[in-house]
Order: structure tokens, then sequence, then C-alpha cells
């Protein structure tokens, strides 16, 4: 999603979700897609390439247009109106029905009441 979509997403999962709701979200940073972008997951033909073509290459690999960093989802979460923002290891929560639920390894994990 576009920033803007992304912030829209987050203001109507506010919405729909009642007063005791929870949200829970696994993001892949912006600076891991930069790192195997550039320096690790690089297949042969890539090295030839500039670290801005590699970028490029990897945004549209995975068809993304927005990536966020820990800190500028915190502040859309709050402008969305979420309560009680956490930082979460992953496989781990306070709310049972969360745990267990990401697959990748890598990015961080958020969780927010309404």
């Amino acid at each position: 999603l576009e920033h803007e979509a992304g912030k829209n997403l987050l203001t109507e999962c506010h919405r729909i979700l009642t007063s005791n709701g929870y949200i829970r979200i696994h993001e892949f940073p912006f600076s891991a897609v930069l790192n195997h972008a550039i320096l690790n997951d690089t297949p042969e033909y890539f090295k030839q390439l500039s670290y801005c073509e590699r970028l490029q290459l990897w945004l549209k690999r995975y068809r993304w247009k927005f990536l966020y960093e820990k800190d500028l989802l915190i502040c859309d979460l709050n402008r969305a109106g979420f309560k009680n923002i956490t930082s979460c290891d992953r496989d781990t929560s306070d709310i049972p029905d969360f745990v267990g639920r990401e697959h990748h390894k890598e990015g961080f994990v958020l969780e927010a009441s309404c």
C-alpha cells in the first residue's frame, strides 16, 4: 500500500475494532529491505547494478509501495487512535490468539489497543 492508504487502513481498523479490540502488526522494515537488496541476498546479476537499481528491483519484485520503520508506524497508529502501543518479540504476546502468528524471522512487531 502507499503510505496514505496505509494510514487510512489503520484508521479503518481502529473504527471497526470494538473498544476492547487489539491490533498486531509485523512489519518488514525498510532498513532490512535495504540491507538485503544491497548487501546480502544479492544474486550474481545484481552485483553489476548500482545500489539504487538493486533497491528498485527488490521493491518491484515484492510489489512493495511503502515500507514502515517502527517510529513512523507508531506515529500512524497514534494518529489513527490506537493506545497502549507496545513493541513485542516475535511469537510472544500477552494476547494468546496473537502468539505464533509470524512467519518471517526479520522485522518488528507492534501491538496496540483501541
